[in-house]
Parts: structure tokens; sequence; C-alpha cells
């Protein structure tokens, strides 16, 4: 290590590079490309706020933000992720009060360490890496929905969580700060630097359909519940025996139950393999039964449609992620097998 710079961080930020588009996310993030200065302000953030400098390097991953495995010197085994400048301090630290008191009461969860603290141009924080961190083996649907119920129903009745020197407001979890949407708007702005929801008349039909699921969410005036927005076969591990991990913990949201059984339906189906399930009518509709079932809370006819149409947009949102980068992926093919039948179920 010199100075503050972890020995191969710089080299794993560079290889990362060929994975994805290039340094977006990061010039977005540190307010630079260089990966040697990159790497020091992750040194250099772990021994002012964690207390230790990085002794080795296990990983480094770009993708909203920019997340780094580490080992410091004190034995330490954390992760420390870096976030575009939108999520803004006071989101972040609501997110890490709620996800604080679910790792006190064992959801299965990583135990935040720090932050929000800057560095570079936005905020970072650490957890632990838990144990199965690296693991791959991803929970059946029942599972899975049980774990986002549970996550639900340990945060029900926090007015307030406790965070440093005050309280912290739950309702600053909302709106998500991926998910804000402009008067007028379909999608918020991108995710990533590297997609484009330009004008075009090639993604129109994808935009009628976040037009006709934006229209089904709008009567939903549901209770307000804490729930996990990118609830994605690769943000939880587990097995058909519950669920062991759950990461992404920064996509904590304050939304509608219903919203946030839609979301997750669409998010959970689009996952890739193991899992074997099916982004179509019956895939969501099972997924929105058990949701309701596992929670005990039916949805009125009016939050179903909302439900429906929460599926859609998160469906058309990725579809038109997919379209931005010119990938003929997963969500386009099944918005448009699929597309007509879930809206149908928008409208009643």
């Amino acid at each position: 290590m010199t100075d503050r710079v972890p020995d191969g961080l710089a080299g794993r930020i560079l290889s990362s590079w060929g994975d994805w588009t290039g340094p977006v996310v990061e010039s977005a993030v540190f307010g630079t490309t260089d990966p040697t200065a990159i790497a020091g302000l992750i040194g250099e953030w772990t021994v002012r706020h964690l207390g230790s400098p990085v002794a080795s390097v296990l990983w480094y991953h770009a993708s909203v933000g920019c997340a780094s495995g580490l080992v410091l010197v004190d034995g330490t085994r954390v992760v420390v992720k870096a976030h575009q400048p939108r999520f803004h301090a006071d989101y972040l630290a609501a997110a890490v009060a709620v996800q604080s008191h679910l790792a006190a009461v064992r959801y299965p969860c990583p135990t935040p360490l720090g932050g929000p603290e800057e560095i570079g141009v936005g905020l970072a924080t650490a957890t632990l890496l838990i144990r199965d961190d690296s693991g791959a083996m991803v929970p059946d649907t029942v599972s899975a929905v049980a774990a986002l119920v549970r996550l639900t129903t340990y945060v029900d009745g926090m007015a307030h969580c406790g965070y440093a020197e005050g309280h912290v407001q739950v309702e600053h979890l909302a709106p998500h700060p991926l998910g804000a949407l402009r008067d007028g708007a379909l999608y918020p702005e991108p995710y990533s630097p590297a997609f484009s929801f330009r004008d075009d008349e090639s993604a129109s039909w994808i935009d009628r359909y976040a037009g006709l699921a934006l229209a089904a969410c709008a009567d939903d005036n549901g209770p307000l519940v804490v729930s996990h927005g990118d609830w994605s076969p690769r943000n939880v591990r587990g097995d058909r025996f519950g669920v062991s991990a759950v990461f992404d913990m920064d996509s904590l949201v304050l939304t509608t139950e219903a919203r946030a059984a839609g979301h997750a339906a669409a998010s959970w189906l689009l996952g890739p393999d193991p899992i074997g399930t099916v982004l179509d009518p019956s895939g969501i509709e099972h997924f929105l039964w058990l949701h309701q079932r596992i929670r005990d809370y039916w949805l009125a006819p009016h939050e179903l449609r909302a439900a429906w149409g929460a599926a859609l947009w998160n469906l058309a949102h990725l579809a038109r992620c997919e379209h931005g980068v010119g990938t003929a992926g997963a969500a386009l093919a099944a918005l448009a097998a699929h597309g007509g039948e879930i809206a149908a179920r928008c409208s009643g």
C-alpha cells in the first residue's frame, strides 16, 4: 500500500470497465476517472470513518454506485459503497438507520458500520461483509416473498429511527433517489449515465405501457410501508429453506403496499436462472397472491390494479433501459410478449 492507496484496488477498478461502458459511474460518483485517485479516496475514507487502512482488496463493482469489498488492517471485512450525488444525506441516513434496526432484529442484511460521509462528489456508506456475500444460490419464490414481507413487517410502526445525533424520519425514503418523477415524466432520470432515454419513435410502444401503468397507480392511496425497491435475485441469497442474505439496502423505499408488491414481482420474475421463473401474467398473479397471503393484507380492487400497474411500469422502465443501450434483453422480450395482457389487468 502506498500512503493510503490500497494495493490492487486501482487495477480492480480499471479492469471493471471492460465489463461496463467505461468509467461513467466513477465519473459521476468520484468526480474523476483516474483509478489511482479513486482508490486513494476509498483508502482515505476507511481510515477517516472506519479507523483503519485497507490491508487487501476482495472485489470491486460499479453499477448505480461503486462498491468495494475490502479487508481492513484490523481484520474487519467490509463493503464500502460510494453513491451518486442524487443519493442525498437525508435518504442515506434514513436507509442506514432502518438497516441498522433490521440487522439488530436479525434480519439477514449487512450491519452498517459507517456513513453516510463525503467521498468524491457524493457520499459513501460502509457495512460488514456478511459471510455468504459471494454465494450464488437463489431462494425459491415463496421464500423470497416471505423475506420481503418480513422486511416490511419488521419496520412497521417505526415512526423514526435513532441515528447519530438526532432522529431520521422514514419519510426521507420517499421518493427513492432513483425513482423521483418530474412533472409529466414517465420515467426518472436514468440511474446510470450509460443509459439514454431520448425521445425516440422506436420506443413509443414502451412509453405507452409506462403511461398506462402510471394511470393505474394514480388512485392508490393505501398505507405507506417500507419495502425493498430492487427485489431482484441478484440481491437475494438463500435456497428453498429460506433467505440467508439480502443486499443493496440502499434500495429501501417508502411506498404503498400495492406498489411495493407489484414492483417486486417484476424485479423478481425477471431475474435469471436458476430460479426458473418467467415474467408473465400468471407469474405476477402468483407473486401478488403470495405477498397478500403471507403479509395477511388483501388488496382492494383499486389497489390490485395499482399492483399490476407497478409491475408493468417496472417492466417498461427496465425495457427502456435496455432500449437505451441497444440491448435486446429480457425486459424488452417480456414486455413485447405480455405487455398487453398485463396492461389489461391494470384496468380491471
